[in-house]
């Protein structure tokens, strides 16, 4: 699979060197062993940790050009996801981070968090999904999947002024008190809930989270976005 990326790698480039845009020097894997270490996740064989060899500067930008393909990916599946954040423990670093994307949705949980100093890779940390489908089911609405959501739901509140303890059709939490409470949080990724997933397991998943919306419980819930069956739920606690 990562042979098959490398040439579709050097197709790209050349590609945009016809277009008039400067491409990204391509490595081979001989000059990748030189100028990087890495470690692999077990069941994927793909990068988890890297970072360059003593003496090695390389630049950050580009790097996915660089690299993918020796992880297994196409470049254009990792996207940077918010602007750069300051480092916790190396002064002067920042820290990118990226989304791993596939057929235009995120992959939940895969990506990388890269260290940039002075423009120069310092080190990457994650992981990435090999294997995914080619082809998606089109997804339930993001209306209908929070029906179903708010449909399983523990409608009980601690608070004597809300009526919804004993109205099942008082108004939500965030309804009826906006500025103390909030609405779910609600995003389609593509995602597996198998312990040690492989990218045929991967499916579409609307994902929600009660945190701050007022509600006893869940704290989370998982639902198939094509068939709209809940999956999972984890307990939660008012906040």
């Amino acid at each position: 699979m990562a042979s098959a990326w490398r040439v579709i790698g050097l197709v790209l480039l050349l590609a945009a060197g016809c277009r008039g845009r400067p491409p990204v020097v391509a490595i081979t894997e001989r000059e990748l062993m030189a100028e990087l270490t890495y470690t692999e996740e077990p069941g994927t064989h793909t990068w988890r940790t890297f970072r360059p060899r003593p003496g090695a500067r390389i630049p950050a930008e580009g790097i996915w050009q660089r690299y993918a393909p020796f992880i297994g990916i196409p470049s254009a599946a990792l996207v940077q996801i918010r602007p750069a954040r300051p480092h916790g423990i190396i002064p002067g670093a920042v820290l990118i981070d990226y989304q791993q994307r596939h057929l235009g949705y995120p992959v939940g949980g895969y990506g990388y968090s890269v260290a940039v100093k002075d423009g120069l890779l310092w080190d990457g940390a994650g992981k990435v999904m090999t294997g995914l489908p080619m082809t998606l089911p089109a997804p339930i609405s993001r209306e209908r999947a929070a029906e179903i959501a708010l449909a399983h739901v523990d409608r009980k509140g601690p608070w004597p002024s809300l009526p919804l303890a004993v109205d099942p059709n008082a108004p939500w939490p965030w309804v009826a008190a906006p500025g103390r409470w909030t609405p779910p949080q609600q995003h389609l990724v593509l995602g597996s809930l198998s312990f040690q997933p492989r990218g045929i397991d991967f499916q579409l998943l609307w994902e929600f989270s009660f945190s701050g919306s007022g509600l006893l419980g869940p704290g989370t819930m998982t639902i198939d976005a094509v068939t709209g069956a809940v999956l999972a739920t984890t307990s939660g606690l008012i906040e």
